[in-house]
């Protein structure tokens, strides 16, 4: 799939999913604003990739996301971010708290030049994942800008971290958090 200025509005559940090996989307100045959560709770994500597909994004801005805007997992999947901007995701009343950025499970991130910034959670969060970043922004998101979990692998080289906030339910504050 190809999508070039497009916009995917207020869409319930996720806004662009690709699943399984083979499987490729290429989003280019795409807006992704206001994804939600689905009644009984799941999800809100803006982008979801899993089981070894790929997802290629430059210049894209995902706003108002409920829970997660980027969601990588499984080994094989793949993400690449250029020039993207992560604006204000939002937890939902089921979860503790958001993320801008996930990789998990094996799962990859690639970023370049990659904002993100007002996420109710960490900015990045990886768990048996990667996320290799260059000259990326983490801003104003809550808990931590970056979650380092079980195993995962970060990389940041000409990026900045800046004015993490406490998180109401899970404390925080932190730039790097890794456990």
């Amino acid at each position: 799939v190809r999508a070039r200025g497009c916009q995917l509005r207020q869409n319930t559940d996720i806004g662009v999913y690709a699943n399984g090996a083979g499987s490729s989307v290429e989003l280019l100045d795409v807006l992704v604003q206001n994804t939600r959560n689905a009644p009984g709770g799941s999800a809100g994500r803006g982008i979801v990739v899993q089981d070894g597909a790929r997802v290629d994004a430059t210049r894209c801005v995902l706003e108002g996301c409920g829970e997660i805007a980027v969601f990588a997992a499984d080994p094989g999947s793949r993400v690449d971010l250029v020039q993207v901007d992560v604006v204000g995701t939002e937890r939902w009343s089921g979860t503790a708290v958001a993320a801008g950025v996930v990789a998990q499970d094996l799962a990859e991130v690639v970023a370049s030049e990659v904002r993100v910034e007002q996420t109710q959670g960490p900015g990045l969060f990886v768990s048996a994942g990667s996320i290799e970043c260059h000259e990326c922004e983490l801003v104003g998101n809550g808990f931590a800008g970056i979650v380092l979990w079980s195993q995962g692998r970060v990389s940041l080289t000409d990026s900045l971290v800046q004015g993490t906030l406490a998180d109401d339910n899970a404390g925080g504050g932190v730039g790097v958090y890794a456990a």
